[in-house]
């Protein structure tokens, strides 16, 4: 009975993305993080993987309405903008309310053309799958003397 159960367990755990297997803390920021990380990366599976379908995002202005629409007129220019850039978080926060989660994170952003201060608020869902992100919303500036 046992070696049933560890068997099923082992074909369950083939089933996950590698990102939710190697967090121990699968949690809205978690997810968050791991999105990030996959846009630095370059890794477009995973920042995929990471988006509801029926997601939203707001960028300086323009909307892409769902995940299809985003990956296809801003992924890659969001990959390429990454990969040139060095983040560091400077706040971060998140608040959950049964599957629904919010995490703002304000973060410096250096890149070849100069340092920018950048704000972003994603909104997730729990499912089945873990937490996906419905709504994004990402604005930045100029670093001034006053962001140090």
């Amino acid at each position: 009975m046992q070696r049933l159960i560890l068997v099923a367990l082992g074909i369950a755990l083939v089933g996950i993305p590698a990102w939710t297997a190697a967090s121990d803390d699968p949690d809205p920021v978690a997810a968050v993080r791991a999105f990030r990380q996959a846009l630095e990366t370059g890794d477009r599976v995973t920042a995929l993987e990471l988006l509801s379908p029926d997601l939203l995002v707001y960028e300086s202005g323009d909307v892409d309405a769902t995940r299809a629409d985003y990956s296809a007129h801003h992924l890659d220019a969001d990959l390429a903008f990454l990969a040139k850039a060095k983040v560091s978080v400077l706040r971060q926060s998140a608040s959950r309310d049964g599957a629904l989660a919010s995490v703002t994170t304000q973060s410096r952003i250096s890149t070849p053309g100069g340092d920018l201060v950048g704000t972003e608020t994603m909104v997730l869902r729990l499912g089945a799958q873990g937490w996906r992100i419905v709504h994004i919303h990402w604005s930045s500036r100029r670093a001034t003397k006053r962001d140090g």
